[in-house]
């Protein structure tokens, strides 16, 4: 979805007696509005507010809008104020408020320089007047602005009312990259120590006065219902208020958390589940089935005749091929894991209901809210507070609906809190996914047609499969639905942490099938991309991918989000030889990385995660559930096993800005996965890779 803004749908407003200049958006969602609420606030005491409808996963994009915002304006950062901005329609950007697909920042780069530069150019043009003077004649520096005689100057909160009463410049200019002196430097993000300290309020830290305590336990079997429970067991245990009863879960609502879980442990909830129940083995057998159909949905590559034409072709071009090679892989369904368990604090009364809840869809928990309690929607009001891991888990609403049905029945503002076996066993899971990929080769060995099939769980999980970093022609995807009643969701960087490691993991087969170094074969695969090629050969000089030496090097490359990534990982075997990721470099070119700290921290803690995923993590389906109740059974990377991370951030001034959270996860797994067959001589083609 494009969402940017032109100069025409800005709107400058007076605050309040005193507030100074503000200045909000006017977006094409809210054209109707007369008065939206300033996004910029410039304040007389020389500092600024400034409010934008994301949330705060973790990832730092309050403090890189602020960057952004601060350089155009010339106000150092650490006169800002960042917060979310209250759910209200007056700050929609899109279709709804959510924040995900790395689109706070990467859409929206220019429209949040020009918020900036629209400021300064209001505070410039009111100093201006003041001193009879040219607008053009002056400049502004550190949150002033200074007359043409180099020596006098007004500071922008005495300018902001002013400010507020000038007319709208017909346009802005920004700022040459030349005269850049905030963005790109790697400040340090407001509030480490506060996360540091443990005293960051995070939704699950959240009291209101009053309040009780939920703990629920649903239906272990995906689709199923509560049939009967018997409340005696409970009920007069200690600290406990009311057991409620929802479609498919029980609760019980206590004077705290550990009563609640303490009384839910002594209920013994009888199910009703659906039949025809799954396990992973029947799965994986029909997906393998689905694979093999004629009517998968066509995805086609490139500009060469409509769909069914370009799939004719390519099939004629594969059954023409003197060589043909062929391969299948699959990856596992995975949770998120978050580190904070779902949940959400409610109050429900007849006035409507409030919730404060960490998520990254508002408008979804205000619409799902609002239909379960069967009131309108305008009486939910939605409170987001600040999340212990998003992941995609956070798009879903369901344990805000939980929470708000159970404070209704109890009467009194209720804090809904998920233990961390209803965390991994009722997510909304990584789709579970098989891929056939078929290539025609040359007489080189390199591919001059190729098919790639993939059929997951209710979702096609075909993006990227295409491989974009390489550009190729002569490709088609398609892609079937299994329908089940799993659970399944966005999982950060959504379809590409499965297709990449299936594309990727099958051109390491084709060059290993040509006789040709890994690295050079992508090179030739890329010819027509400078951006990839000059991402892989930044990675490979500094893993010294062509240094002598016992080492396993494996190599990925990866677009998404506007984002170029390439990865090598070096794996060497540890103690009861055990193969164990000692390095993995990466090169991160995201065109214009806003705050280079933040970007780091983001493919740093996105290769983490990857990898994690890649060695271990896995959903086990039996009988119609999932298996893994803790971390004892859904292993994740651990401190001891994290290998050493080597981030190269290119630039490409020329082009758009690219997204920072997800693209640094696909590449991770093809990468080990190539590196663990150099080391073992065993090709790996199903995640996890050490399950």
């Amino acid at each position: 979805m494009n969402l940017r803004l032109d100069r025409r749908r800005f709107l400058v407003l007076s605050a309040t007696a005193g507030a100074g200049l503000a200045l909000g958006f006017v977006t094409r969602w809210r054209q109707a509005a007369h008065r939206p609420d300033p996004w910029l606030t410039i304040r007389p005491d020389d500092t600024a507010l400034l409010e934008v409808p994301f949330t705060e996963l973790g990832q730092g994009t309050l403090f890189g809008i602020t960057q952004i915002v601060s350089e155009e304006l010339d106000l150092p950062p650490g006169a800002f104020t960042a917060t979310t901005a209250p759910m209200e329609p007056r700050y929609l950007m899109k279709d709804s408020f959510y924040t995900g697909g790395s689109g706070s920042i990467r859409p929206l780069f220019d429209d949040w320089r020009r918020l900036g530069a629209t400021a300064r150019a209001l505070l410039v043009a009111a100093a201006a007047e003041r001193w009879s003077v040219r607008p053009d004649e002056c400049r502004t520096e550190a949150g002033s602005v200074v007359h043409p005689n180099g020596r006098d100057r007004l500071r922008y909160g005495t300018l902001a009312t002013a400010a507020a009463r000038q007319a709208l410049p017909p346009d802005v200019p920004l700022k040459d990259r030349s005269e850049w002196t905030v963005i790109g430097l790697p400040l340090p993000r407001p509030g480490q120590r506060a996360i540091v300290e443990g005293s960051l309020v995070y939704g699950i830290d959240t009291r209101l006065p009053g309040q009780r305590y939920a703990a629920i336990a649903q239906c272990p079997v995906f689709g199923g219902r509560l049939k009967e429970v018997d409340e005696a067991p409970a009920r007069h245990l200690p600290g406990v208020r009311s057991i409620v009863r929802l479609e498919s879960a029980v609760a019980v609502v206590a004077d705290s958390t550990w009563h609640a879980m303490r009384a839910l442990a002594a209920l013994a909830p009888v199910w009703d589940p659906p039949a025809g129940t799954i396990a992973t083995a029947a799965l994986d057998a029909e997906l393998d089935a689905l694979l093999a159909r004629d009517d998968l949905k066509l995805y086609p590559v490139g500009k060469l005749g409509a769909a069914e034409a370009e799939r004719k072709r390519i099939n004629q071009a594969l059954a023409a091929a003197p060589v043909t090679f062929e391969q299948r892989y699959r990856g596992p369904l995975l949770s998120h894991a978050t580190m904070e368990p779902q949940n959400t604090l409610a109050v429900v009364n007849a006035d409507g209901a409030e919730l404060w809840t960490p998520t990254q869809h508002q408008t979804d928990a205000q619409r799902e809210v609002a239909k379960a309690l069967g009131i309108p929607v305008a009486r939910v009001k939605i409170h987001t507070t600040r999340i212990g891991g998003g992941f995609g888990r956070r798009l879903k609403v369901d344990y805000a609906v939980q929470a708000a049905l159970v404070a209704r029945a109890a009467g009194a503002p209720v804090q809904l809190v998920w233990d961390r076996g209803e965390d991994l066993q009722h997510d909304f899971y990584r789709p579970a996914a098989s891929a056939w990929l078929r290539a025609a080769l040359d007489p080189q060995g390199m591919p001059t047609a190729i098919r790639a099939r993939t059929a997951a769980t209710n979702d096609h999980v075909v993006d990227d499969l295409e491989a974009p970093w390489y550009g190729l022609e002569n490709l088609i995807v398609e892609g079937g639905m299994h329908e089940s009643p799993i659970p399944v969701g966005a999982w950060r960087s959504v379809d590409a942490s499965l297709t990449c490691f299936f594309f990727e993991s099958f051109v390491d087969e084709l060059a290993e099938r040509a006789g040709q170094d890994p690295l050079a074969y992508r090179l030739k695969l890329a010819a027509r991309q400078p951006r990839t090629q000059r991402a892989l050969a930044a990675v490979a000089e500094r893993a010294g991918w062509s240094r002598p030496g016992g080492r396993a090097l494996g190599i990925a490359a990866f677009a998404g989000w506007r984002t170029v990534v390439a990865m090598v990982a070096e794996v060497e075997r540890a103690a009861g030889n055990v193969p164990r990721v000692r390095r993995i470099s990466c090169a991160f070119d995201c065109g214009t990385p806003v705050n280079p700290a933040l970007v780091r921290a983001q493919v740093e803690g996105g290769i983490t995660m990857g990898l994690s995923a890649a060695l271990r993590e896995k959903v086990t389906l039996e009988a119609g559930r999932a298996r893994e109740s803790n971390f004892d059974g859904y292993p994740l990377l651990t401190i001891a096993e994290a290998p050493s991370i080597d981030v190269i951030l290119l630039e490409s001034p020329a082009e758009p800005v690219g997204g920072a959270g997800e693209p640094p996860v696909p590449a991770v797994a093809p990468a080990v996965a190539n590196a663990l067959y150099r080391l073992s001589g065993t090709r790996r083609r199903s995640l996890p890779l050490l399950g």
